[in-house]
């Protein structure tokens, strides 16, 4: 009677359900950890609502299912977990304890679902440690031996399942062509250990893949929802993953670029690393738009470059470093680097350029690496390029400050002003350039000298590209401690940036609420026609601005809120604020 019950419950969930699905299931399970009698069954199988129970049988060895009771080793039961809908396909996972497990003995695995047409079977060979370890040992002895055919033998079902090997990876490749790989690639690390044999087996099966038309596909996983199981079998144990990072949220394109680009035959797993490592670095600094980028890649990447150049590019100052950070994006854009190491190389050999140079010492006038247009690095100068003074005596304007003010006469007062008292000086006696670009350093030293700032706070500037031998260093700690102005985020101040026109009018706004200065809002604020552009934290600042008539809009009504200031434009606004203090 006992059988008979059992028999029946056993098959019960194979009864008449199939109408409910159009096509055949889709089976993918597997034995995935054993160890001391204890197994792991998992798969995925069709979800049904509230017929989400799956029964998992193992028999005894040499039993089938007609043996009732007395053939079940064990039995368990476990839920799908559901998909997106209600037909999609749920996944199982149960642990299982085999009852007195026989090294050696073959157990059969029945899986029971709802809509089955019958149980799914599975036939396990039980091995425990000792004849497991004894596999390991003959499949290393069979592939240093480049025996392909005893190979192909050893690795079966039941040994990858008890490896761990993630078939649901790897599985498009054939234990052929693993074992071809692992004995034609001898740079591929094995040892008789299980652990050694499973990566073993996943990195050659990786390499046969990234030697295969699906390769790009196969890279691409990386962004899809099983991405971590497939970065384990990519990255192996190398020792980086700042790439993949990197990769994981790279544009749709660039990523399909680099999938594309790294289809090769690789002789071990750290080859193909090395390359994927350059490939997105290298894309990372061609797409860079700001030094700062530069110095964000490097820094992520420091740890993979055998080159050291990290203590020499610590000892420039800020200006100098955003050159060389600058060098280096132009090099990558331009010369044949085809490793990481001569990305690294090159950079030592930029940062040693610019620790011999003598032209570029950072001054209160200094560009100090400043980025025009925004920040691009086409308009970052570190050369200063100054116009060269041949004008004599006789011909130079007395009446002017500098020589090349012509084009500007409505700043010249306001600059002769501030040259007077100190606040601002020229690139050199005669030259002042007041087309160029005002840096967000050079532009709070003008704030704090030309508002008599000064902070009795002694904290010391928390910014990574703020140094204490830079010239602007105490002025920028100044700005910070009275609140005048902030970084461009929490660890960059944005030294060698270009001021913005609405980060200028914040910062003077700032200015003159510390010095306790009335700006009279008499006037009507402007209505600019891109006052939407304006950022909500700088929308207020640009208003009072306007309303006193310190600020103005292009001839077309425009005010640029994230256009560059140039040297003229902050003399003038500066000027506007203190004058009449």
């Amino acid at each position: 009677m006992i059988k008979k019950i059992f028999t029946a419950g056993i098959l019960a969930l194979a009864l008449t359900f199939c109408a409910a699905y159009a096509a055949e299931p889709k089976i993918d399970y597997a034995v995935t950890d054993i160890s001391g009698g204890s197994l792991t069954v998992n798969g995925t199988i069709p979800y049904s609502i509230n017929k989400e129970w799956v029964t998992i049988v193992v028999l005894n060895p040499n039993a089938d299912v007609s043996g009732g009771i007395n053939s079940v080793n064990c039995m368990k039961q476990t839920r799908l977990v559901k998909g997106n809908s209600d037909n999609a396909d749920g996944t199982f996972s149960a642990g299982i304890q085999l009852k007195n497990p026989q090294a050696g003995a073959e157990y059969k695995i029945l899986v029971n679902y709802y809509g089955a047409k019958a149980p799914l079977e599975k036939t396990m060979t039980y091995y425990d440690e000792n004849t497991l370890s004894k596999k390991c040992e003959d499949i290393v002895k069979a592939r240093n031996a480049k025996n392909e055919e005893e190979l192909v033998a050893l690795f079966d079902d039941d040994i990858l399942s008890l490896l761990g090997v993630r078939k649901n990876i790897v599985g498009q490749v054939s234990v052929n062509a693993v074992s071809k790989a692992l004995i034609s690639k001898d740079k591929i690390s094995m040892t008789k250990t299980e652990d050694s044999v499973r990566k073993a087996y996943e990195e050659a099966a990786n390499l046969v893949i990234l030697n295969s038309d699906g390769a790009p596909d196969y890279i691409l996983g990386l962004k899809g929802t099983n991405k971590d199981e497939v970065l384990d079998v990519l990255k192996g144990g190398y020792k980086n993953t700042a790439a993949y990072e990197a990769f994981e949220y790279a544009d749709r394109s660039i990523a399909e670029d680099i999938a594309r680009s790294v289809k090769a035959d690789y002789s071990n797993g750290e080859e193909f690393n090395k390359r994927f490592e350059f490939e997105v670095l290298s894309r990372s600094l061609k797409n860079s738009k700001y030094y700062l980028d530069v110095r964000k890649i490097m820094n992520t990447y420091k740890g993979v470059f055998e080159t050291s150049w990290e203590a020499a590019y610590n000892s420039l100052t800020s200006g100098k470093k955003a050159a060389a950070e600058t060098a280096l994006a132009d090099a990558v854009k331009t010369e044949k680097l085809n490793t990481t190491e001569d990305i690294g190389k090159k950079f030592l050999s930029l940062i040693n350029k610019q620790m011999k140079s003598d032209d570029n010492k950072d001054t209160d006038g200094g560009r100090g690496g400043s980025s025009g247009g925004g920040g691009s690095y086409s308009n970052v100068k570190v050369d200063s390029g100054l116009v060269k003074e041949t004008q004599s005596d006789s011909t130079v304007d007395t009446s002017l400050p500098f020589v090349d003010l012509q084009n500007v006469p409505w700043a010249v007062e306001s600059i002769k002003a501030l040259s007077d008292k100190g606040v601002i000086s020229g690139r050199s006696k005669l030259i002042f350039e007041p087309d160029s670009y005002v840096t967000r350093e050079e532009f709070v030293k003008m704030t704090v000298l030309a508002f008599g700032i000064t902070s009795d706070n002694a904290e010391a500037c928390r910014f990574e590209d703020v140094l204490k031998n830079d010239w602007f260093c105490d002025v920028v700690t100044t700005g910070v401690n009275t609140g005048i102005i902030k970084g461009i985020n929490d660890k960059f101040f944005g030294s060698g940036m270009n001021v913005t026109r609405q980060d200028a009018a914040v910062i003077l706004c700032r200015a003159a609420e510390y010095k306790s200065i009335q700006l009279n809002s008499d006037g009507e604020k402007r209505i600019f026609n891109d006052s939407a552009d304006i950022s909500d934290y700088a929308e207020e600042a640009v208003n009072r601005l306007s309303a006193v008539g310190a600020v103005s809009g292009d001839e077309n009504g425009n005010f640029m809120p994230f256009g560059n200031t140039t040297r003229a434009e902050a003399a003038k606004l500066i000027y506007s604020l203190t004058a009449a203090e």
